[in-house]
């Protein structure tokens, strides 16, 4: 399987997950959404930069400080090869390894499921995942405003009270994200389910590829989605300094 390039997956999840305020540095994206998840509050590398990189540093730890935030970077493939090395003498610590895996898509049959998926995060759906994730109030509002602010093509997949998902369709590309089980629904083939039922509709959309983002230490979601036949397309990290 030919796996799409990198910067096409990067910039098709980041418009999956838009973050609430975004700056253009440079060739970086400075994103701030409230605190709420590491990919909406960080810095993400698109292209090779032209300013010096100590500057640019600086820059955005000052955006990150006037907001009272970590500063967090996205250390993917894309980032300049001395970014990390410059991080780490700042300080900078390590968290949050993830593999990207992709599926080349293929027509498939109808599906008999007990999923049903809407076309927009609906108020049950916001609450089942801050349910599954012990998300405050806060974050739950941040989460509501993000999922209302994507523009691709979404979906939003449930099974009752039990699991859930999302997907967003743009230029060929379906990603899958956010998807959960309930603490008590676990092992009971629900997240199987919901991935194969948003598997379904991209390439009912006219997907040719699936996506998704992984963390390395969840053995459980990396066997499911590799026995669904996703393969390793790269993987990235954060670097992460609290403000003082």
């Amino acid at each position: 399987m030919a796996i799409p390039p990198i910067s096409i997956l990067e910039t098709l999840a980041l418009r999956a997950m838009p973050a609430l305020e975004t700056k253009v540095l440079d060739g970086w994206l400075l994103r701030a959404s409230g605190g709420y998840s590491k990919r909406a509050n960080s810095v993400n590398c698109l292209k090779p930069a032209k300013s010096q990189l100590s500057t640019r540093i600086d820059d955005a730890e000052h955006f990150y400080s006037a907001r009272k935030l970590p500063v967090i970077f996205r250390m993917t493939p894309v980032c300049e090869p001395e970014l990390e090395t410059d991080l780490i003498a700042r300080g900078y610590q390590a968290a949050g390894a993830t593999d990207v895996l992709t599926l080349a898509l293929a027509p498939q049959p109808p599906i008999k499921t007990a999923v049903t998926i809407d076309t927009i995060a609906t108020d049950d759906w916001i609450h089942l995942f801050a349910r599954t994730h012990d998300l405050n109030d806060h974050d739950t509002k941040i989460l509501a405003a993000i999922l209302s602010s994507i523009a691709p093509r979404s979906a939003f997949a449930r099974m009752g009270e039990q699991a859930l998902g999302r997907a967003v369709f743009e230029a060929g590309y379906t990603g899958l994200f956010s998807l959960a089980t309930s603490h008590d629904c676990r092992r009971q083939g629900h997240a199987r389910a919901i991935s194969q039922a948003l598997l379904h509709w991209g390439s009912d959309q006219g997907a040719h590829h699936a996506y998704l983002q992984v963390e390395q230490d969840n053995k459980a979601a990396l066997a499911l989605y590799h026995s669904l036949g996703f393969q390793h397309a790269y993987s990235y990290h954060y670097r992460i300094k609290q403000q003082a």
